[in-house]
Formats: C-alpha cells, structure tokens, sequence
C-alpha cells in the first residue's frame, strides 16, 4: 500500500552508501510498518527508512522467515522448493558465465540459506564456507549437505583469518543495514586477485518501473537498499576493488518455465521481453563482478 506522501521532497537521511544527509522521497509504503523509500543525491542509492534494528533483524530472519506461516506477509512460502532449486541453479550460471578460465579454489558464500549453492559448488571440487544469520537454515546446510556454515554474517570473528578465491553474495545486500561495510569486509576476506560476485534486485528493472509500489521486492524491512548496476558499481568501487562486469539480466525462463509449467509459445515470448530489458538496463537483477586488486 502507497501512502499519500509528496514524491521528490527533500528528506534528512543519511545514506548507507556514501553518507550524504539529505535525500529524496520516491514513496511510502506499509509492510509491518510505515517506511519511506528514498533516494540519495549524491550516490543515488535507493534505500528504505527508518532502518531496522540488528536485533529486529535476527527475530526476523527466523525459522519462519524460509517457511512462512498464513500470518506472514513476508518471507518464503518454502525456500526449500524455488529458493533452494534457484540457489542451485546459480552455480551453474556463475560457472558457466563469469569464472570461466577460473581454477577452484576457496569459496565464501554469504547468507547461503541451506546451502544449494554451496552444496553444487562443492561438487566442482571448490572448498566452500558459508555464512547464514539463520540458525535453522545453517544447521540444514551443515547437516544435511555437510558445509561449513557459520551462523551470524560477515562481521564474525571466525572470519577474522581466513582468505578466500571467491566470495558470492546472492540476493542479500538489499537485505542489510550497512551495506558499504559488508563490501568491505568481503574484499577484506579475498586474497588478491580473488572476485566478489553480487547478484540482487535491480531499481531500474522493468517490473518495478511499471509497478511502483506494486513491486514485489519492496518489502521492508526485508529489503532495505535498492541498487541499479551503476550505484552497485560505485559501492564497490569505494572498497578498492576493480570492477569488471556490473550489468542487468534477468532469470533464466528456461528453468522457471520447468518450475511454472509454462508453454513454450509463453517461454520463447518472455524470454525475448527479458532479453530486451536487460539489454536496456531494466533486468529485474542487477549482477556485478569486481576483483580484488593485488
């Protein structure tokens, strides 16, 4: 739900990102509570306020945050059918379509979830670490597909010596409070020469341009940053790593056809709307690729 605020007034809000005080007004919403979405002047960073607490987020991020109850209105209905098939699904997309030439190596995955991704990539012969706030999540991932998974995020001490070749993180930097440091800490904990790959919704996708508020990844205090490919670049860039790929795209229909059961006439259709909306810059993600300089 839209609330009737004034689009484009001038806000006090101090970005994430880059720390300018003022921003913009884009709308006003109600998920569990009144949130402004607004955008910096000076980075263009599109984020959600008030931001949450750290101890808000560790409620929220709970069992029932993979597998929701009828109460819920945000959150999976269960991660471990799509959710899990599309973490699996995105190593094979990596592999295949940015690490090409790569040899394996040491990978961190950052809010793993229950471990899809890793659990393929270890069968590639890489050597996977993972981290996930969720207990319930990481205790699937450590017993079920036998990873190390770490419970907390970034920031934990566990981390503090360890370097990795490859650090991923899918879908979980529109999710936190402090985005610039969680960049920070990922190029910390790479070796030189190691690749950081992010992948999240994009603002300037096609879906939310013709949705507004209507847009389904406007779900705070889920999802609290915005990026489009150019202000992703710009936070990274800010940690010192060089980036190579940053770009729109959109998921591939060819699996999600299997999924939905859609015809192949609506596939070939849609995949052609996608591939010409990534083309333009309006993909619903945003994927980038940076490198660690030595």
């Amino acid at each position: 739900m839209e609330l009737g605020r004034s689009k484009g007034r001038i806000v006090a809000a101090s970005c994430p990102v880059c720390g300018a005080p003022k921003a913009s007004l884009q709308l006003s919403l109600y998920t569990v509570s009144v949130y402004d979405v607004v955008r910096c002047r000076a980075c263009r960073l599109v984020f959600a306020c008030p931001r949450p607490l750290p101890e808000e987020l560790s409620e929220f991020y709970s069992a029932r945050y993979f597998r929701k109850t009828a109460a819920d209105c945000l959150g999976y209905e269960d991660y471990r059918g799509l959710g899990e098939m599309n973490a699996r699904r995105m190593w094979t997309v990596l592999r295949e379509k940015y690490l090409q030439g790569m040899p394996t190596g040491r990978i961190l995955d950052v809010g793993c979830a229950t471990g899809g991704f890793l659990s393929e990539a270890s069968r590639d012969g890489w050597r996977c670490t993972g981290v996930e706030m969720s207990a319930d999540a990481s205790n699937i991932a450590r017993h079920e597909f036998g990873l190390e998974v770490l419970q907390g995020d970034l920031s934990t001490e566990a981390l503090d010596l360890r370097r990795f070749d490859l650090v991923t993180m899918f879908h979980v930097v529109e999710h936190m409070i402090h985005p610039l440091k969680a960049l920070e800490r990922a190029a910390e904990v790479l070796v030189p020469g190691g690749i950081l790959f992010v992948e999240l919704p994009n603002w300037d996708s096609m879906g939310r341009v013709l949705k507004g508020s209507a847009w389904s990844q406007l779900t705070p205090p889920e999802h609290i940053n915005f990026f489009t490919p150019s202000s992703l670049r710009f936070a990274v860039e800010k940690t010192g790593m060089r980036v190579k790929v940053a770009t729109s795209a959109y998921p591939l229909f060819a699996d999600l056809a299997r999924v939905r059961r859609w015809s192949r006439p609506a596939w070939i259709a849609l995949s052609g709307v996608a591939s010409l909306a990534s083309c333009l810059g309006y993909g619903g993600y945003v994927r980038l690729l940076a490198e660690k300089i030595q």
